[in-house]
């Protein structure tokens, strides 16, 4: 597998300048880096997930609510 270079690494192609230290871990690519982070990574993405769903489906719930009730 061929290691990603630092420009890559830090500078992501979606245009985000964050903080991005693959050393730290706390870089979005990490699971590429290095493929044991790829744990607490996934649980992120999996907490992050549910929330956007529920904030989708509280939003879905009030404006049904507002639309039928109100």
């Amino acid at each position: 597998m061929n290691k990603i270079s630092d420009p890559e690494t830090c500078f992501p192609p979606h245009g985000s300048l964050g903080n991005c230290v693959p050393s730290k871990g706390n870089c979005p690519f990490s699971p590429l880096i290095n493929p044991e982070a790829a744990p607490r990574v996934f649980a992120n993405v999996i907490l992050g997930f549910a929330l956007a769903e529920a904030t989708g489906l509280f939003g879905l719930v009030v404006a049904l609510l507002l639309l039928f009730v109100l």
